[in-house]
């Protein structure tokens, strides 16, 4: 496995990123990047994750792909039938074991690299989730977004209009522009 160290955040990962898909579109390695300066020494970042279709099949767990159209065609079913999992609740677990709240919530601890000249800033890598919900009426919402560092514990997130986030953001805007006058 590709593996870079050293690689800084500013330009450099995402000029990296780039040329490594280039050279292999059809079939892009992941690849993580280690030892970013500025940040600690475990702290990676991964490029590429889900960019080929082997992975995206071991990730939602499909059968062996011929080709992209392969892993569409696989989702689109699974999509059809699929069965609501109801949440369980727990006191502890892993995803609990990192938590930041108020001013401890610190953005620039995270290695978000700056892909692009033009970006505007600096952009979380996309694989993770949003979970949102519609406070009006109990709507929840996941789905990945762009999200851009605005300050120490403020981001921003892109969604595109038409999508789920965004009906949720306008809705709750919505009832706030309605109920303030």
């Amino acid at each position: 496995m590709l593996r870079l160290e050293g690689v800084h955040w500013d330009l450099e990962i995402g000029a990296v990123a780039e040329m490594i898909y280039h050279k292999k579109p059809d079939n892009p390695p992941a690849v993580p990047f280690k030892k970013i300066p500025g940040y600690p020494e475990d702290f990676t970042v991964l490029s590429g994750a889900m960019n080929s279709s082997r992975r995206l099949v071991i990730t939602f767990r499909f059968d062996d792909p011929s080709g992209y159209l392969d892993v569409v065609e696989a989702y689109r079913n699974r999509v059809e039938d699929f069965e609501m999992i109801n949440p369980v609740g727990v006191k502890e677990g892993p995803i609990l074991e990192n938590v930041d709240r108020d001013d401890d919530v610190d953005f620039y601890k995270i290695p978000a690299p700056f892909f692009h000249e033009e970006d505007g800033g600096l952009y979380i890598p996309t694989g993770y989730l949003v979970i949102m919900q519609d406070k009006h009426n109990d709507w929840v919402n996941h789905g990945t977004y762009h999200v851009k560092i605005r300050d120490k514990n403020i981001v921003g997130l892109w969604m595109s209009p038409g999508k789920h986030g965004a009906m949720i953001k306008e809705n709750c805007l919505r009832k706030v522009r309605t109920t303030r006058y």
